[in-house]
């Protein structure tokens, strides 16, 4: 069987794909291989922006592949671990400087597979991808431990060693940054099994010949395709995995938690969110209106954190509905990821459209005011031969939510937006918690006072003030309630979080 198949992407480049595992520095063939490729076995690759199957790729066997690849990384980690720090921070920096040299081939790649317009969004995620590598460099070599004299005969020392095998679970809105995050438990020691989303394997595949060319040990980095039923299920109740890593469904992580059990396994979990926004009356408002749509509508609302539902004070009502209409139309077209000027690309799957779909349907028969947007595909898509089968969802505003409607505590994750009113700051901190998520949130106000008092009230792990979805690789980001287990990406804690801390006791008599 071919290990590659050259594709030709929507710009009219072309790039070998690897269709394929990524298991011991190597492209490797599925012990599934030798079998006829039925639905079973295969993964089946989409473009949701016309909806064209673009290759099917074999799943890796979850019984063989899988503990093939843990026997590797069980080999790697005994030396991996032992590497110096000066040289695990150079392979670091060789990466980021190799994702930087294919940035524009990643791009696109990126987007062909995931629906991200390619210049304003998956360039942006390309950009953090490689300040998140260099990041971690810099703390490579600055992991410390500590060291307590509680008197004259005892010395008292903390070290933070790696874990051993970490299996990381990708989730398909944001396939390169999501992994790039999880890559803190390569930096600290670790090795990493990392199983992509099946709707999005396609960029992770083809990263994986950088990691090896940057000088990165056979078995420390390794990539296994296949569903989460299967394969992911077969890492989530491995006694061989120290860690999972995943990021994902609530409804998903729930499962892992309870199957992690098996070995007490440690566990980071970021899951979903319904994050709220809430709008003052004395804010600036035209910035409000414009982190609104950042904070919902970027990656076609496909955003774990993303500020979907949004409380206005009552006497600018009005006028933020009128401001956000304006502001939509004129900056968020919809359209072809590889058009530059498009801003909203398409869902990624039928499956999630239908969903979608679904939400906004059932919003308008509970008697929601749709103020733009609807079930309707843009007609100038639906028209487009190209197009017209593609997973596009025109971005939506209800207003007039209260807690009986089931957008207000569900879970979209696409480009729909509920907007509701209050009158005061304790109505309206009672409406944001009363929430069984508490990923992220927002507050839009000029009185520091209350926005330091909204971001100690709020049930949340992230509180934007005056912006909304503004990440940063070098600030914690993740939930409580259901929204995570505690654990967070990015910054400095997330290496923490892939370590065990190790108390020494020494008698000095």
């Amino acid at each position: 069987m071919s290990l590659f198949k050259e594709i030709t992407l929507p710009s009219g480049k072309t790039y070998k794909q690897p269709l394929v595992s990524f298991i011991n520095n190597e492209y490797t063939p599925s012990s599934l291989s030798n079998q006829e490729m039925t639905p079973d076995n295969s993964i089946p690759v989409y473009n949701p922006a016309t909806g064209e199957k673009i290759v099917d790729l074999y799943e890796a066997c979850p019984k063989k592949d899988v503990a093939t690849a843990i026997s590797y990384a069980k080999k790697s980690f005994k030396t991996w671990q032992k590497v110096s720090q000066s040289e695990k921070r150079d392979c670091f920096l060789k990466l980021a400087s190799l994702v930087e040299e294919n940035k524009q081939i990643l791009m696109e790649v990126e987007s062909f597979n995931s629906g991200k317009p390619v210049e304003n969004n998956s360039k942006y995620d390309l950009e953090e991808l490689i300040d998140v590598l260099r990041y971690f460099a810099g703390w490579i070599d600055k992991l410390q431990g500590s060291t307590y004299l509680p008197d004259d005969d005892n010395m008292k020392l903390t070290y933070h060693q790696p874990l051993g095998i970490v299996g990381c679970i990708i989730p398909f809105n944001y396939p390169l940054t999501m992994m790039i995050n999880k890559f803190a438990s390569v930096a600290v020691g670790n090795c990493a099994i990392f199983k992509p989303a099946d709707q999005t394997p396609l960029s992770l595949l083809f990263f994986s010949q950088f990691v090896k060319e940057a000088g990165f040990p056979p078995g420390v980095f390794q990539v296994l395709i296949g569903k989460g039923s299967t394969v992911g299920n077969e890492l989530v109740i491995s006694e061989d995995i120290a860690k999972i890593a995943f990021t994902g469904s609530t409804a998903v992580g729930k499962m892992i938690q309870a199957k992690s059990s098996v070995n007490l396994k440690a566990l980071s979990l970021e899951c979903g969110g319904k994050s709220p926004m809430v709008v003052f009356d004395d804010c600036n408002l035209e910035k409000a209106i414009e982190w609104a749509c950042i904070g919902l509508f970027s990656n076609s609302g496909q955003i774990c954190s993303g500020t979907s539902k949004i409380y206005l004070q009552k006497n600018i009502y009005k006028k933020f509905l009128d401001g956000i209409l304006t502001h939509l139309k004129e900056n968020y077209p919809v359209g072809d990821p590889f058009d530059e000027k498009v801003v909203i690309g398409p869902v990624i799957s039928k499956q999630q459209y239908d969903k979608i779909i679904g939400y906004i349907e059932t919003s308008i028969k509970e008697g929601l005011t749709l103020l733009t947007g609807g079930v309707e595909k843009p007609k100038h898509l639906a028209n487009d031969e190209k197009l017209k089968n593609g997973y596009y969802i025109q971005p939506t505003i209800f207003t007039g939510l209260t807690d009986k409607h089931t957008i207000n505590k569900e879970e979209i994750f696409g480009p729909v937006l509920a907007i509701a009113e209050f009158e005061t700051y304790d109505e309206v901190i009672e409406k944001c918690n009363d929430n069984d998520y508490g990923l992220g949130s927002a507050c839009f106000t000029s009185n520091l006072k209350n926005a330091i008092k909204f971001s100690k009230d709020i049930e949340a792990g992230i509180v934007w003030i005056n912006s909304s979805n503004d990440t940063n690789t070098h600030t914690p980001f993740g939930g409580v309630k259901q929204s995570g287990n505690g654990s967070r990406d990015n910054g400095y804690y997330t290496l923490l979080d892939y370590t065990n801390v190790k108390a020494v006791h020494i008698n000095l008599e």
